[in-house]
């Protein structure tokens, strides 16, 4: 919004279009830091520009997801929300404009956000059996081997940890999510062969690597990638402004009757 950038140019009386009883308590409720963000990213939303077809490709999304058939709907829909017809448009058009703004300012930048990030973008679907016995993790590992025993029975019957729940399947996950030894032998592992067993911090896992998907550069990850760039430009932003409001904040702590 426009109000913040008169930020340093207001008084202690009223900071980013707030009284004094209202930024008390917003700073007493832990919100500020929310309200910064919004305003924000209002400012960035509001200067991207969309054409009549974008506008028309918005509304049939949003009426579509929220099942609106019709003006007579639509019209409820506000009533609920409490929006006047510009708030509804704003509304139906924030998605479509993120997408924007995002791709627009960040796709020179998104090639190298993905090969930094791929290894935790990795997909990986694995059986899982930890016990704190290594002699009973190798007696498992055998008779998964031998095909004696099936690994999900097994599972279920000896895993000590929540995936006896789920016959001994993890994920999909990222490659990052599993303990650091455990994703080394994940990665290179072969699918639908059990590994011999091995030591994670106190447990004794027998693993066996179900599916592997890399991660891609497809359109969805492109979007990813630049919205955590920009998620990323807004915390800093947000923390910035969090600064230059401080000393008017602890102005207004020292100086006035907060409620």
């Amino acid at each position: 919004m426009a109000f913040l950038v008169q930020v340093l140019n207001q008084s202690p009386n009223e900071v980013i279009g707030f009284s004094r009883d209202q930024l008390c308590w917003l700073s007493r409720v832990d919100h500020l830091r929310t309200i910064l963000r919004a305003c924000i990213l209002e400012q960035c939303l509001d200067s991207v520009s969309l054409s009549e077809d974008d506008r028309r490709d918005a509304m049939q999304s949003f009426c579509s997801k929220h099942e609106l058939n019709g003006i007579d709907e639509i019209e409820e829909f506000r009533r609920r929300r409490i929006l006047s017809a510009s708030g509804f448009e704003w509304l139906v058009e924030r998605n479509l404009r993120y997408k924007l703004f995002c791709e627009r300012n960040y796709s020179h930048a998104i090639k190298s956000r993905f090969f930094d990030r791929k290894s935790s973008l990795d997909l990986v679907v694995y059986s899982l059996i930890r016990v704190a016995d290594p002699w009973l993790a190798r007696e498992l590992y055998l008779q998964i081997k031998e095909q004696e025993d099936d690994f999900a029975s097994l599972a279920v019957q000896y895993s000590q940890g929540p995936e006896n729940k789920t016959r001994g399947v993890v994920g999909p996950v990222p490659m990052t999510q599993p303990h650091p030894n455990l994703a080394k032998r994940l990665r290179t592992g072969r699918p639908g062969i059990v590994l011999e067993p091995f030591r994670v911090e106190q447990w004794w896992v027998v693993v066996r690597v179900e599916s592997y998907t890399p991660a891609v550069f497809d359109d969805a990850t492109s979007t990813k990638m630049a919205s955590e760039l920009f998620e990323e430009w807004l915390q800093e932003e947000v923390s910035r402004q969090m600064s230059k409001l401080s000393p008017q904040l602890l102005a207004i702590e020292s100086s006035s009757e907060c409620p």
